[in-house]
């Protein structure tokens, strides 16, 4: 299955025999370009339990990866995996945080050759992305919602941006319609899970190979 090249990578998965015995194997990635022994994490709900020697108690299943960065050859330049790390990687970004602050990200909103910058509260709780009212530019125009009412913490949303918006991060960038509505003066915006989605955000406490 080596290859430095492959789309094909490895998923780790439990064999159900051995869940009926009370031991549960953790599910991992593994790239193709890994050339380490495979090693398994599990454990038991009821230790302890004795394994007898040569049992098969994990597989591997070939699958062809879906991330968007996977979706081509590895490049000659980029890394290897090789035998560091355990588990998989690869373009993805993942920032740390300290939830004693709130999670805000600067970002700039772009229409045209207009552009504004605004520091935005990450919110996994809200569907849609939402920009104080008091911060949207007045030539940026506005139409009601097509479809349905939306309804954030007991208000209604009643403007939706008319064009799509560019959203400029630092490290990427997306396209999406804005929902304009009254927020506290001190929060510019919520950016909700239609924009973090295309992001690739993930909510994580694992750490990661480098």
């Amino acid at each position: 299955m080596y290859s430095v090249k492959s789309l094909i990578e490895g998923l780790l998965l439990g064999r159900s025999s051995m869940s009926k015995r009370g031991v549960i194997v953790i599910p991992g990635l593994i790239d193709a370009d890994f050339t380490r022994q495979v090693q398994i994490l599990a454990y038991a709900l009821q230790p302890p339990v004795t394994i007898p020697k040569g049992s098969r108690i994990a597989q591997i299943v070939a699958l062809e990866s879906f991330m968007p960065h996977c979706q081509r050859p590895r490049e000659p330049r980029e890394k290897q995996r090789m035998d560091e790390g355990f588990g998989s990687t690869g373009h993805d970004v993942f920032f740390t945080l300290d939830l004693k602050n709130r999670p805000i990200r600067t970002m700039q909103l772009q229409r045209g050759s207009h552009q504004i910058r605004l520091k935005q509260l990450l919110d996994t709780g809200s569907d849609i992305s939402i920009i104080n009212q008091l911060y949207w530019p007045p030539d940026w125009p506005l139409q009601a919602p097509s479809n349905h009412v939306i309804r954030v913490g007991g208000m209604t949303v009643s403007a939706i941006s008319t064009d799509p918006i560019r959203i400029i991060f630092k490290n990427g960038r997306v396209v999406a319609r804005l929902h304009i509505m009254p927020l506290h003066v001190e929060l510019p915006g919520l950016l909700g899970r239609d924009v973090l989605s295309q992001l690739g955000l993930v909510l994580t406490t694992d750490q990661h190979f480098s």
